[in-house]
């Protein structure tokens, strides 16, 4: 494992690297940043700048999808347009009674449901969305989101660094036996909070 992160073309690209990881969590955070904590593991990278650029560049992704939002109308998510394709897509396909009960869930608790989808990256982008269309004030709906995305690159980061360097230490079979189930055990934790978050939000 240690040998993906040890290429010269790699470590060549010297500072620039840290920009064209930005450029990267903008679109795929998670994955990314927990490979560049792997990465890091191996000297190539510094944790520092990795998780303070993992927190910049999912915070202005989730702005996006807030705008996205603000700019949007709730009429084009129960519609069979392009809309209602794309948010079918992020988790989203919901009729229109059920995003009226969103909304007005999002309008009173925005910054508990936003702190839950965020932390258990379920339903971040479509609640995002959900906030902007209900118009929620940044000043609700950001501290959460910052705090939330704080704390999800600092475990994304810190497992990516210490898993590896374990990993490096015992034996590579019993390694990947120890990652997949805590991978499994993660995602089952994930997947009953996000289904106990949405029976709530849907009444």
């Amino acid at each position: 494992m240690m040998s993906i992160f040890q290429s010269s073309q790699l470590q060549a690209l010297g500072p620039q690297i840290y920009l064209i990881f930005f450029v990267l969590v903008l679109f795929e955070g998670s994955a990314i940043t927990f490979l560049a904590g792997m990465a890091a593991a191996s000297g190539l990278l510094n944790p520092v700048p990795i998780y303070v650029l993992a927190v910049l560049g999912n915070t202005t992704t989730d702005w996006f999808w807030y705008g996205l939002g603000y700019l949007g109308k709730v009429e084009w998510l129960a519609g069979n347009g392009p809309a209602r394709k794309v948010w079918r897509r992020l988790g989203g396909d919901l009729t229109l009674g059920q995003i009226e009960r969103i909304q007005d869930r999002m309008r009173e608790h925005a910054p508990r449901v936003l702190l839950i989808a965020k932390l258990t990256a379920g339903f971040a982008i479509a609640s995002l969305i959900a906030t902007g269309l209900v118009k929620v004030s940044p000043r609700r709906w950001v501290p959460p989101v910052l705090f939330a995305e704080a704390i999800r690159s600092g475990v994304l980061v810190f497992l990516g660094y210490h898993m590896t360097r374990s990993l490096a230490q015992i034996e590579a079979g019993l390694g990947w036996l120890l990652l997949v189930g805590f991978l499994i055990m993660l995602g089952y934790i994930s997947w009953y909070v996000r289904h106990a978050a949405m029976k709530w939000l849907n009444g």
